[in-house]
């Protein structure tokens, strides 16, 4: 974090293809277990895609201080997903693409230490979350159904052209269900290393996780990302995937 009385904004655009299907199955236990797929079974596409532009802005302030809010603008369609009998018993799906203001997030960062002879940064994030994309498009999964919080710690090491940068923190989570899946709070994680080609060009390499502790595979995410960063003067560039 820099200056004082500083603005900068922005917008990341970004892409999922199904990041959301369900297979029918046939379980032998109400409580959902000893469930089996028949073969040749195609998945319902619950959200089919999903297109969004996260458009930021930000003030910093007295050197250590940074100020921020992302405003997700959203546009997503999918299949009903049918698996019971009657209303309850059918996910709805959206048959036109449906605009949605996804849950908009207030960041607070505070610089506390910026090591300019040897390199080492280390700052604090704190952010919460208001669920708009539930309030506005119920069962479409473009955000959490209650507001969240959370934080984390960022160290960031800058020599010779090298970056190197881990943080760890949390997100809480009232534990919104799925079937036998729960949103609940998770410790988040991620670690990225990144190069400076020229002063105007950058690439990056990261990878990013998050677990509540629990054995299931869909509590657990974890991701690996490419991207790189050009500069022209005041603006800055990225592409990633």
């Amino acid at each position: 974090v820099h200056g004082h009385i500083t603005g900068s904004a922005g917008m990341t655009l970004d892409f999922a293809y199904q990041p959301l299907s369900l297979y029918p199955a046939t379980c032998t236990s109400p409580d959902g277990t000893g469930c089996t797929i028949q073969p040749g079974t195609a998945p319902t596409r619950v959200v089919e895609y999903t297109a969004a532009a996260h458009l930021y802005g930000s003030i910093a302030l007295f050197d250590r201080l940074q100020i921020s809010i992302v405003a997700p603008l959203a546009i997503t369609r999918g299949d009903a997903f049918v698996f019971g009998m009657g209303p309850s018993g059918m996910l709805p799906g959206i048959n036109d693409p449906q605009f949605v203001l996804a849950d908009p997030r207030l960041h607070v960062k505070v610089n506390a230490l910026d090591d300019r002879d040897s390199g080492f940064r280390l700052a604090f994030v704190g952010f919460i979350t208001a669920p708009t994309g539930h309030a506005i498009a119920p069962r479409r999964f473009v955000g959490d159904e209650d507001p969240t919080f959370g934080g984390h710690v960022v160290a960031e090491l800058v020599t010779s052209g090298f970056h190197l940068a881990a943080n760890v923190g949390g997100i809480w989570r009232d534990g919104d269900t799925l079937f036998s899946t729960e949103a609940l709070g998770q410790l988040t994680y991620a670690l990225a290393v990144g190069y400076e080609i020229t002063p105007m060009l950058d690439v990056f390499a990261e990878v990013v996780g998050a677990t509540t502790f629990r054995s299931a595979v869909d509590e657990n995410p974890l991701e690996a990302r490419l991207s790189a960063r050009m500069r022209v003067d005041d603006v800055a560039f990225s592409l990633g995937g």
